[in-house]
């Protein structure tokens, strides 16, 4: 008897449960302004639970894709990930950040990405 309750305590517990909110994509980043709401992002990386992107106005534009992981992938995202003109990727906890703009140099992703993560929980 004391199973079966703590079996259909269980159930309903895990049926009440909520899937995690998306990340919050921050309205602002330093001189960047999210331009609209960010979207679920079509495909998906290995590991990766879910993905949104999201533009942001700027100078120069900015697209931000961010990857929710499976535990302790983040990292391992970031040391497999290849240098590419007009992309900078970082973590934090995770998440994984994709941050690109063709054309856009070291510096100016740099403090792009740099101001989203800052902002992120």
């Amino acid at each position: 008897m004391v199973r079966q309750s703590l079996l259909i305590l269980f159930v309903a517990l895990a049926a009440c449960s909520r899937p995690a909110a998306p990340f919050a994509f921050p309205e602002t980043a330093g001189e960047w302004t999210l331009a609209g709401p960010p979207a679920a992002a079509a495909e998906l990386m290995p590991s990766a639970k879910r993905a949104w992107r999201g533009a942001y106005r700027g100078s120069p534009e900015m697209t931000l894709t961010v990857y929710e992981m499976n535990d302790g992938t983040a990292f391992e995202a970031v040391q497999k990930s290849r240098v590419q003109p007009g992309k900078m990727v970082t973590y934090k906890g995770n998440y994984f950040f994709v941050a690109e703009s063709p054309g856009a140099d070291y510096r100016v992703l740099d403090r792009f990405i740099a101001a989203v993560v800052s902002k992120s929980n």
